[in-house]
C-alpha cells in the first residue's frame, strides 16, 4: 500500500476486521463497491472474495502479518 501511495500521491485507509471466526476487510477507500469483503483462510494461504474477483495472499505466525498481493503491489497488514 506504500507503493501505491506514494505513486498516487494518495492516502489508502484498510483495515483487516477480525470478530470470532469472521474475517473482512474494510477497503471502501481502495474502491470496492461493498463495505467489505470475506476472508478465507487455509493454513498460511489467504484468499479474499469481493464478489466475483479474489486475491491470494500469505498469513505470517510469526510475524503477525497478512500480505496480500495485487497487480504486482503486496498489502501488508499488521495484526494487533
Amino acid at each position: 500500500v506504500e507503493e501505491m501511495e506514494q505513486m498516487s500521491g494518495q492516502s489508502f485507509q484498510m483495515s483487516i476486521i477480525v470478530k470470532g471466526s469472521k474475517c473482512t476487510l474494510d477497503a471502501k477507500a481502495m474502491g470496492y463497491d461493498k463495505a467489505s469483503c470475506k476472508i478465507k483462510f487455509d493454513g498460511e494461504d489467504v484468499t479474499l472474495i469481493d464478489g466475483d474477483e479474489e486475491l491470494y495472499g500469505i498469513y505470517d505466525a510469526e510475524a503477525k502479518t497478512i500480505t496480500i498481493s495485487s497487480s504486482g503491489v503486496d498489502m501488508v497488514f499488521t495484526l494487533q
